[in-house]
């Protein structure tokens, strides 16, 4: 329930915070200022969950005001150690910037800043988000589901499907006739019923390094505008157009509580353009390779694996669609394999 507390002019966008945790009970009292008054959230706890029907959700889109609510809904199902957490980098590392309200914030902005959508699904306040980037994938605009997620407390209800029907439409406004996700294991019946089908199998792999005598062009670059002939072909795990513009974004804000590592590199592989991101989280002890390509070309594993040699790394983490997966020098993590409706 949302009560207003008293009418004021403040000009801070955001309050206090204040997170407390017993061993049966997660409340929190969340001060947000905004349009001249001070409100103060209370959030139901996890022993009454407000009783919604699907007359009452309304979607709309998310602002950085909302950082609070979405930082709730994302930690309504997280492990109570994450939830005790305070710090942004404990909480981001356990998943992802939506799950402090400082960093959902910056998050919120950023995506609305570089051409993304978030949508909210709200009864008295939002209890699910759905993030969706419109992308250009080998020449055909597709939109991207990259985040759909429902409070714990309010799944099973509609509140998913209201939120996919709302994507389905603002889909067919902006005439794009594809929708893609990477869905978890647990919600691929949920978009099997709404007509989704495995699209791009891939495999999240291990290149190992290795000295293949490729000639290739690499120079620095300052990431701008993607152009659209360029399709990421390796390190999909979300469209190309979001990983171009998300993955230094996640650099920089990182890098404020621990050292991380970034390269941005293009050049040519055999007369053959791309673009590279190179990472290296605080987490990991290994770079991550995201590259995009303008043709589907099997000579950029190698290029890779090349790579690794060059700068004396042991390997590169990264993506690869199993039609390109090589037999030696590779070892394979996990699938990942994305949906398509259309």
């Amino acid at each position: 329930m949302i009560k207003c507390v008293c009418p004021t002019i403040i000009l801070a966008s955001f309050g206090m915070f204040n997170f407390t945790t017993s061993s049966s009970i997660f409340t929190s009292s969340i001060y947000l200022i905004s349009y001249g008054y001070r409100y103060r959230q209370h959030l139901p706890n996890s022993t009454s969950p407000y009783i919604i029907t699907m007359a009452m959700v309304k979607i709309r889109l998310a602002y950085p005001r909302d950082a609070g609510h979405i930082t709730q809904i994302h930690l309504s199902d997280a492990p109570s150690q994450v939830v005790a957490a305070t710090d942004p980098y404990t909480r981001w590392y356990h998943g992802g910037p939506w799950m402090h309200p400082l960093t959902a914030c910056k998050y919120i902005k950023r995506v609305t800043h570089r051409g993304g959508k978030i949508f909210l699904a709200v009864a008295k306040y939002p209890i699910g988000e759905a993030d969706v980037w419109e992308s250009h994938e080998w020449h055909t605009r597709i939109l991207h589901i990259s985040l759909l997620w429902v409070h714990l407390k309010y799944r099973n209800r509609g509140v998913g499907s209201s939120l996919m029907n709302h994507i389905v439409q603002y889909a067919s406004r902006i005439g794009v006739t594809y929708i893609t996700t990477w869905p978890e294991e647990s919600a691929l019946s949920f978009y099997d019923k709404w007509g989704f089908r495995l699209h791009l199998p891939q495999t999240y792999v291990k290149l190992h390094a290795r000295n293949w005598h490729l000639k290739y062009e690499r120079l620095p670059f300052t990431p701008r505008k993607l152009p659209t002939t360029f399709t990421l072909l390796l390190g999909k795990t979300q469209c190309s157009r979001e990983h171009w513009e998300i993955v230094p974004w996640e650099v920089k804000l990182l890098n404020r509580y621990k050292v991380t590592r970034f390269f941005a590199l293009h050049g040519t592989v055999q007369n053959l353009p791309y673009y590279l991101y190179l990472t290296k989280w605080p987490w990991d002890d290994r770079y991550r390779a995201y590259l995009w390509v303008k043709e589907k070309d099997p000579i950029f594993i190698p290029f890779i694996q090349q790579l690794a040699h060059d700068n004396g790394w042991h390997y590169i983490t990264t993506v690869v669609p199993n039609k390109l997966l090589p037999r030696n020098n590779c070892t394979r993590i996990k699938p990942i394999n994305l949906w398509r409706r259309g």
